[in-house]
């Protein structure tokens, strides 16, 4: 390692690193969590009896095993700033006495230029898109059953980790290219995102660029980007309500219908969105800091 006056790293993995810049070179220390509080994600698999055991249907299990949880909190309490993505990631480190002054709250940011307005192909379109792995964690469980109640079209972009549902108004793309998600987008009215965990996912934030109203729970950071946009094209569902989730599906819905020819939702999004809104951010934080 060579000389630094600031180290940022990510969490779990890179502990010994974080060790030896603070020590050695008295370098400032900043850990990118990504996702809620690592004995939050314990609580949500304790309260819902699923095994923390390693399976190769549970890709969680690097993030929750005993010995992840270890150096997770080992991490948390040397390193001076933990850098986090959404106020939702933000409670929970509270939560478990995290001092708030050691916490950095810096949505990310996309890129636009993969992630221009696009137009909704009339021919052949779907009414939701689901960008993401398909599992209990995503809340499709929840998804699937909002999409049979309303009778409504879902194509899944993703792998897949509970079955997928096999009715005809269910399409499963599987994975693809990044840069071809946004000839998906021009098949959906609508994004949804249903997690129960998240920090920021970063599909959401390709969604509103591509002009998609989005649906999303409170856990999947989509909380943080409605409050920093004051956006009524994003709809925030209470956690594991499924007559909440489907009011926020057809609300978008209607917006949607309202939309002709490009999309767009969001004013301004390459000043608070974009990848250089979020380097502005970071560098603002490294400048009070240093």
């Amino acid at each position: 390692m060579k000389k630094c006056d600031v180290f940022i790293a990510m969490s779990s993995i890179y502990n010994f690193a974080f060790k030896k810049a603070k020590n050695k070179y008295k370098a400032i220390t900043i850990l990118e969590r990504g996702s809620v509080h690592t004995l939050e994600l314990k609580k949500i698999y304790d309260e819902q009896n699923i095994s923390r055991n390693s399976t190769k249907n549970n890709p969680y299990y690097s993030l929750v095993s005993d010995y992840a949880i270890k150096r997770e909190i080992e991490m948390y309490e040397f390193v001076d700033y933990i850098s986090i993505a959404s106020s939702s990631v933000f409670d929970t480190f509270i939560k478990y006495g995290v001092s708030p002054n050691r916490l950095f709250i810096n949505p990310y940011g996309v890129d636009l230029s993969l992630f221009p307005p696009t137009k909704l192909n009339n021919n052949d379109n779907y009414d939701i898109i689901m960008v993401g792995n398909w599992s209990w964690m995503k809340g499709c469980d929840l998804l699937a059953e909002a999409c049979k109640h309303l009778k409504l079209r879902l194509l899944h972009i993703g792998s897949c980790s509970m079955p997928f549902p096999k009715e005809s108004n269910f399409t499963d793309i599987g994975c693809v290219e990044q840069s071809e998600i946004t000839h998906y987008f021009e098949k959906a009215k609508i994004s949804v995102l249903s997690s129960r965990q998240e920090g920021l996912a970063m599909v959401q934030l390709q969604a509103i660029a591509s002009g998609l109203p989005l649906v999303c729970s409170k856990f999947t950071g989509g909380e943080t980007l409605k409050d920093m946009t004051n956006s009524e094209w994003i709809k925030v569902f209470d956690p594991y309500n499924l007559d909440s989730l489907c009011k926020c599906i057809k609300e978008a819905l209607i917006l949607a219908d309202k939309q002709k020819g490009m999309r767009t939702t969001i004013e301004n999004i390459n000043n608070i969105f974009s990848t250089q809104a979020y380097s502005k951010r970071y560098n603002d934080f490294l400048q009070k800091i240093i």
